[in-house]
């Protein structure tokens, strides 16, 4: 990842009494179908202290841009509730769409070849982190030890929903 695209204050509370930002910051690809994600997020706003929660979703749509939007399985599309998809974030930005969220949602498929350097950009946040993937995937592995992190169980939406919550 980009250390210089980081601030060293971006560690912000969440507002108090204001509802919680969930936020992706990545490529978004049908290589990761998300749609249990969203079904776990549909639970998860029935809970009290999700009131208000949304999720958004930054970044590219595609590895190399050809994806289309309304074929894609990793974005929410317009049935799901208080979930948004915003777009690329200019380098410029990365910083402030970091600092404006809460929580990140770790997003990445199931495998053990698959890393990301998008795990220590997330680490260097000081954010929570929701990890949303199987334990065999590669990417969770710097994030042992976190103590921001909370994983989901397996990937049913029941378990997503409690890791959203907690």
């Amino acid at each position: 990842y980009d250390a210089d695209l980081l601030l060293h204050d971006m560690y912000r509370p969440p507002e108090p009494n204001q509802p919680l930002r969930f936020g992706y910051l990545g490529t978004l690809t049908d290589q990761y179908d998300n749609r249990a994600f969203w079904q776990g997020w549909q639970l998860a706003l029935e809970h009290p202290d999700m009131a208000g929660a949304t999720a958004h979703l930054y970044g590219h749509v595609g590895f190399f841009g050809h994806v289309p939007i309304g074929l894609n399985p990793a974005l929410p599309g317009r049935t799901i509730p208080a979930a948004r998809y915003e777009g690329p974030v200019p380098k410029a930005e990365v910083a402030r769409t970091y600092r404006d969220l809460d929580v990140l949602l770790f997003l990445v498929p199931n495998s053990s070849y698959v890393t990301s350097g998008k795990t220590y950009e997330y680490m260097s946040t000081g954010k929570p982190i929701v990890a949303v993937h199987t334990p065999e995937s590669a990417a969770g592995v710097p994030l042992r030890g976190y103590p921001l992190k909370v994983s989901v169980t397996d990937l049913t939406p029941a378990a997503i929903a409690d890791a959203l919550i907690e």
